[in-house]
């Protein structure tokens, strides 16, 4: 049977095993999905880097300064990640002025303008319905919102760009387990049946949701960028940490049980 038609006729002949706290299984305002938008730290206010002048900026830089631009960046990337990492909206981690071409604070600015909003879930059955055991949960993220952003900035004759490219996302599904899809998952196609499609992207409950905070599944969608940089001065490029932006949603999940007569 066809997961569409199981969901049209669940109604008229099954038993939910299974009820919310005002006794039924729950509406669309009980299963509410919730987004996070992150700008990486520094996008608003902070100190932002001395402007240098052309002559200065075209001039060759030395191995020596080379290295030091990359290594400044590489640590204030790395710092700044794991602010936002750990939800923080401000920029940590600021490079100190330098006597040549301020090129870390031009990378760290444009790395701090991309601004990654978070796509929203997807899941079949849809969020407004109930989930159940033994039936696989499908889980993705819109195709759409998978490419790559940049960010340039140019100053003082020196021109850096950031470009961050989605590569995975970690599924917490909320009962324990997890799963780590390459890539953002494949739609419920309801044209087909079940025999006919299968994702890596999905997940089994083997037990409802009945005792759980708001009788849901919190469900937890990790989606991990990676993020490089490339400036005008030959040489002087590299990769950030990944960025990670994440979106949850409340699954909730339900048992079927057949009628039995006599």
């Amino acid at each position: 049977m066809r997961r569409a038609a199981l969901v049209a006729t669940l109604a008229g002949c099954m038993i939910m095993a299974f009820a919310g706290p005002s006794g039924g299984i729950g509406g669309p305002d009980d299963r509410v999905e919730h987004e996070e938008i992150v700008t990486l730290p520094g996008a608003e206010g902070g100190s932002q880097p001395t402007a240098t002048s052309p002559s200065s900026a075209q001039r060759e830089l030395t191995p020596e300064e080379k290295k030091d631009v990359i290594d400044r960046v590489t640590l204030c990337g790395t710092l700044n990640a794991a602010a936002i990492a750990n939800g923080s909206g401000d920029r940590v981690c600021v490079p100190p002025e330098s006597a040549g071409p301020d090129l870390a604070g031009l990378v760290l600015r444009a790395h701090a303008e991309l601004t990654i909003k978070f796509p929203g879930i997807q899941t079949s059955p849809p969020l407004e319905n109930p989930s159940f055991v033994q039936i696989p949960t499908w889980f993705w993220l819109p195709e759409s919102e998978w490419h790559p952003l940049e960010r340039s900035v140019t100053e003082g004759g020196l021109s850096v760009t950031v470009k961050a490219t989605p590569v995975r996302v970690r599924w917490s599904t909320g009962d324990g387990a997890e799963v780590v899809c390459e890539g953002p998952g494949k739609p419920y196609d309801y044209s087909l049946t079940e025999e006919q499609q299968s994702s890596a992207c999905s997940h089994t409950y083997t037990k409802t949701s009945a005792g759980q905070p708001n009788e849901t599944y919190r469900v937890t969608a990790a989606m991990e960028w990676s993020a490089s940089y490339t400036t005008s001065i030959p040489g002087v490029e590299g990769q950030f940490e990944p960025i990670v932006v994440v979106g949850t949603a409340d699954v909730r999940v339900g048992q079927i049980q057949a009628i039995s007569g006599r």
